[in-house]
């Protein structure tokens, strides 16, 4: 009973989940972008993602729902998964007929440049040291 108070309501997570996995592909956790490459990568997730909501669940030529098996750790079991329409990519089509047409008739495309004065130049907020002094460092830990 004391518990009560802190369970949340309850939700499923799953779409947010694919969202997420969306991001990293346009956005790798192991590489670095500069503010505006993320804002534009995490605008063509968000156009890629967005763009395949709500997909159907396919079906087989005659006509029966398709389903996978997968063995899940939390149940330690087989379940049977959806199997999803594949994702259409007709955004990006669209981006590069706008880009074309813009470039024919030589005009621009609307850009919406955003300017973050108050970010650091780098997350410590500190200078980073020599690359050298650092390299020795760890060179002196690894004898």
């Amino acid at each position: 009973i004391k518990d009560l108070k802190q369970l949340t309501p309850f939700c499923h997570t799953g779409e947010l989940e694919v969202y997420h996995n969306t991001l990293t592909k346009y956005c790798p956790k192991r590489e670095h972008f500069s503010f505006a490459g993320m804002v534009g990568r995490t605008q063509l997730a968000a156009l890629d993602h967005n763009s395949n909501v709500g997909r159907e669940q396919a079906r087989t030529k005659g006509g029966e729902l398709r389903y996978k098996l997968e063995f899940t750790k939390q149940k330690g079991a087989w379940v049977a998964k959806k199997i999803f329409e594949k994702k259409k990519y007709s955004f990006r089509e669209r981006l590069i007929e706008n880009c074309l047409m813009a470039a024919r008739d030589d005009t621009s495309l609307p850009v919406h440049v955003i300017h973050r004065s108050d970010l650091p130049p780098n997350l410590t907020g500190e200078q980073p040291p020599k690359k050298d002094h650092i390299v020795e460092k760890m060179k002196s830990r690894m004898k």
